[in-house]
């Protein structure tokens, strides 16, 4: 009898063993399905991240052979080339400001067509200015983000609405918004992008020339805009 009943405590026992080694391998299995599941996540976010980056390198060096066409520009327009003396010390910083002033501004766009509400209180004309902004750069691109400044351009006119400068942080963002103008609904309201007064000079020049030969019969020239 004695022996029946340890063979019985012996088998409980084991059984309750057995179920306790079962109960921690359902427990290590769920931790392996945990860390499955957070590995699976962290894979989506890497490649949602790498995505991310592809578009960024995409948009840079759209930007840099941007600034590549800029500085040939600026040589050709300040008479510079292999061949040339060596520029002076004046043409030398006046052709670094224009470049590191074109490399600032492809980070603003300009709108222009927006009414100026005809508050006396300077400060609420801008934050409705800012409101206006904020509406028509969150339809064309939606991740829009805010603006470091906004100012209108000219000396306040109350019967004529004076061009707005908006300024962001990078210029990957005024890129985004110029790629995405057509997509503007409101009559009236253009946005173009942020030019120095060499840029404003060298595309009246253009236009003028491509009037030029179109009237000699070139009628498949385009400007093609940057």
């Amino acid at each position: 009898m004695e022996l029946l009943l340890e063979s019985s405590r012996n088998q409980a026992e084991t059984i309750n063993t057995i179920s306790e080694n079962i109960s921690s391998m359902k427990e290590k299995l769920q931790e392996v399905n945990t860390a499955m599941d957070l590995l699976m996540a962290e894979n989506k976010n890497i490649k949602e991240q790498i995505v991310a980056l592809s578009d960024t390198v995409t948009i840079n060096k759209g930007s840099i052979k941007s600034l590549q066409n800029d500085l040939a520009q600026l040589k050709l327009n300040t008479n510079l080339s292999s061949t040339s003396t060596f520029p002076s010390q004046a043409t030398y910083d006046n052709l670094m400001y224009e470049f590191n002033e074109r490399i600032e501004r492809k980070k603003n766009v300009v709108i222009v067509g927006i009414p100026e509400k005809n508050f006396e209180n300077v400060e609420e004309r801008r934050e409705n200015d800012r409101r206006e902004i904020e509406k028509i750069t969150k339809t064309i691109y939606p991740g829009c983000p805010k603006a470091v400044r906004v100012q209108r351009l000219g000396k306040y006119n109350a019967s004529k609405a004076r061009p707005l400068k908006i300024c962001f942080s990078t210029s990957e963002t005024a890129i985004a918004i110029l790629c995405n103008k057509n997509n503007i609904k409101i009559d009236g309201v253009r946005i173009h992008s942020d030019q120095t007064i060499q840029q404003q000079k060298e595309m009246k020049n253009l236009v003028l020339e491509l009037k030029n030969r179109q009237e000699k019969g070139e009628n498949n020239l385009i400007i093609p805009r940057k």
